[in-house]
């Protein structure tokens, strides 16, 4: 199964099943730091136009720019070379926000960490009624690099404080972009 999305569309973790996916930006950040683990889901991004017999409307027609998420193509295509692109597409794995975080963690040694806070808000200035909101703050702490402390011996990572978000799952996405453009960075 094939969904066609707009750019704009994948500028954050998209939901697919009960998995969130990471944005199209991120996926192509993974690539260039040589993410290959034979995800079941991918990115198709179309570098030239095609109709098929003639028919714009058909699953098959595409035109150039267009992404697609495509399901169980690289894992039942690909076993040995999971990089099928080529002149007319380019695929891109397209793991889960999770996986990323692990692949991270695993082999690079980032980890990241949304917490979870509550606050109270201002709905009507004149009775001071207020509801609770909930809002997320990533951390992204990098543990290749930072300081052992004489006294206790403890090594503490470099921590990168990023923004505060409505959801945990774009904090977790900016998380990810944040520790991926750290090791772009370093390239």
């Amino acid at each position: 199964m094939s969904i066609a999305y707009k750019k704009k569309e994948l500028k954050c973790a998209t939901w697919v099943g009960n998995q969130c996916i990471v944005s199209f930006d991120n996926t192509k950040l993974l690539k260039e730091l040589g993410f290959a683990v034979g995800n079941r889901k991918s990115f198709c991004q179309y570098n030239k136009s095609y109709t098929y017999d003639g028919d714009k409307s058909h699953p098959e027609s595409h035109r150039k720019g267009e992404i697609r998420l495509d399901g169980d193509f690289y894992t039942v295509n690909n076993k040995d070379d999971y990089d099928l692109s080529n002149k007319h597409y380019t695929i891109y794995e397209a793991p889960s926000q999770e996986l990323v975080k692990k692949w991270l963690r695993d082999k690079f040694n980032i980890e990241i960490v949304v917490s979870r806070y509550k606050c109270w808000e201002n709905i009507n200035e004149d009775t001071d009624k207020k509801k609770e909101v909930d809002y997320y703050v990533v951390r992204v702490d990098d543990y290749r690099n930072g300081e052992t402390h004489e006294a206790t011996g403890y090594f503490t990572p470099v921590h990168y404080h990023l923004d505060e978000y409505d959801t945990y799952e774009k904090a977790f996405e900016e998380g990810i972009t944040r520790g991926l453009k750290i090791l772009k960075d370093e390239k």
